[in-house]
C-alpha cells in the first residue's frame, strides 16, 4: 500500500528496499572506514531480539552473543548500520497490531536529511513517553537543538564549564562558540561516529545515541578533545591546554591536545585515561577506564604509542613508548605493553606477551578494514 509493504516472519521483521534510500548517508555507520558497506544495509534483519544480551546480526537472522563473548564478535558487530534500540523496540511492540506505524517510521527515516539525528529525536520522544519528569532535560538537551553536533557541543560545554563552576575563566557559551567556529565538517562527522560507536558498544547506553550525548562522560571528554586538538593544530596552544585542563579537572580524563584520535571511538567512562602528545589512535578503538598511552620517560619527540584500527584496550592497561599495536589487537586488563603487538593478537601480562589471536584473524578482518593501517602508524606524528 502507500505506507509500504511489510514482510514478516516468526523471528524477525524485514523492510523492503522501498523503506531505505539507495545510498545510505555516512551517519548510518559507526566509522568513516565503513562507507563501502552502505549497500549491505538491505541484508540486515531489523528484528528486536531479546534485551539483556549483546545482539549482532548475521545475514538475515538475529543471533545473540553473551556479553563475555562480545569482544570477539566486535568486528562483525561494527559492520551493522546504526539502528536505534528505540526503533527495534517499537518494531517488536507494533509489528503484529500496527505494522503501518512501522512503515511510516521507516518512510520518514528514508526522507530524513540526517537519519542519525532523526533517530536521536525518535529516542528522545520515546523516552518522554516512559518518564515525563525528564522532559525539561530532554527538551533542552535534544528536542530544542537543530542537529547532533549542536546538541553535543552545547551539552559538553556546560559539562566542562557549567554554571556550578566558581569564577570560570571562560564561560560555557564562549566554549560553545569555539566549537562552532573552529570545528570542521570532518570533525562533525567524527563526533557523530563517536556517538554511534559508544551507543553500539556500551550496554548501559541501551543502544541509544541520545543517552550517549546526555550521560556518557567518556564521549564528553572525547568531544572536548576534538576542540582542543583543533586549537592545537591552529597554534592556539594555551587555549588548547586550558580546554584540556577543564576536561581533566571535571572528568578526570587527561588527553593531550596534540594526540591524534580517529573516529568511531568508544571511550568508556573516561576516568583515569591518559593519552600522550604524540599518540595516534586509529578508527573504532575501544578504550576502557584508566588506560594509559604514555611514554617511557627516556625519549623526546615522537615518544607515544600508535594504536591501530579496531583495537581493544581493556581496564587499566598501559602501552608505553613509540610502539605499534596492530589492527584488531586486544590488550587485556592491567597489562603493560613495552613491545610492538601483532595484528589481531591478544596480549596479557607484565610485560605483555602474545597469548592467542582473535577469531577474526585473516582475510575477513583484512577485508573489513580494507588496508593495513599499522604500516602507516609510525609516520602519524608530524611534529
Amino acid at each position: 500500500d502507500e505506507e509500504g509493504t511489510m514482510t514478516t516472519t516468526s523471528s524477525s521483521l524485514y523492510p523492503t528496499t522501498s523503506f531505505l534510500p539507495n545510498s545510505m548517508p555516512d551517519s548510518f555507520f559507526t566509522s568513516p572506514s565503513h562507507d563501502g558497506l552502505k549497500n549491505n544495509i538491505r541484508s540486515w534483519s531489523l528484528g528486536a531480539g531479546k534485551r539483556g544480551s549483546e545482539e549482532t546480526m548475521e545475514g538475515d537472522r538475529m543471533i545473540e552473543v553473551e556479553e563475555s563473548d562480545a569482544w570477539e564478535t566486535s568486528l562483525k558487530m561494527k559492520q551493522r548500520p546504526y539502528l536505534s534500540r528505540a526503533i527495534t523496540r517499537m518494531i517488536a511492540k507494533e509489528r503484529e497490531k500496527r505494522p503501518q506505524k512501522i512503515a511510516k517510521v521507516f518512510k520518514e527515516l528514508e526522507k530524513a536529511e540526517d537519519p542519525l539525528w532523526f533517530q536521536v529525536l525518535f529516542e528522545a520522544k520515546e523516552a518522554l513517553k516512559q518518564e515525563a519528569e525528564s522532559g525539561p532535560m530532554i527538551y533542552s538537551g535534544i528536542l530544542s537543538q537543530p542537529d547532533l553536533f549542536t546538541a553535543a557541543v552545547k551539552h559538553v560545554s556546560n559539562v566542562i564549564a557549567g554554571p556550578d563552576m566558581v569564577n570560570p575563566i571562560i564561560q560555557a557559551t564562549t566554549i560553545q562558540n569555539l566549537f562552532e567556529t573552529n570545528m570542521t565538517e570532518e570533525d562533525k562527522k567524527t563526533i557523530a561516529m563517536d556517538a554511534m560507536g559508544c551507543a553500539v558498544r556500551k550496554p548501559s547506553n541501551e543502544g541509544e545515541v541520545m543517552r550517549v550525548i546526555l550521560f556518557n562522560t567518556g564521549f564528553h571528554a572525547l568531544v572536548a578533545h576534538r576542540l582542543s586538538h583543533r586549537l592545537w593544530q591552529q597554534g592556539r596552544k594555551s587555549l588548547a591546554h586550558y580546554i584540556q585542563s577543564l576536561v581533566s579537572s571535571r572528568l578526570s580524563c587527561d588527553i593531550h591536545p596534540g594526540a591524534k584520535i580517529g573516529g568511531g571511538i568508544y571511550l568508556s567512562a573516561g576516568a583515569g585515561v591518559v593519552i600522550g602528545e604524540t599518540a595516534v589512535v586509529g578508527d573504532d578503538v575501544a578504550i576502557l577506564q584508566s588506560v594509559t598511552l604514555g611514554g617511557t620517560g627516556k625519549n623526546k619527540g615522537d615518544r607515544h604509542p600508535k594504536i591501530g584500527q579496531g583495537v581493544i584496550l581493556q581496564d587499566s592497561c598501559a602501552v608505553l613508548g613509540n610502539i605499534v599495536v596492530g589492527d584488531g589487537a586486544v590488550v587485556t586488563a592491567k597489562s603493560i605493553v613495552l613491545k610492538e603487538v601483532p595484528k589481531y593478537a591478544r596480549v596479557s601480562g607484565v610485560p605483555a606477551k602474545v597469548k592467542s589471536y582473535r577469531v577474526n584473524k585473516g582475510p575477513v578482518a583484512d577485508d573489513f578494514y580494507g588496508r593495513d593501517f599499522s604500516t602507516n602508524l609510525k609516520s602519524g606524528f608530524d611534529g
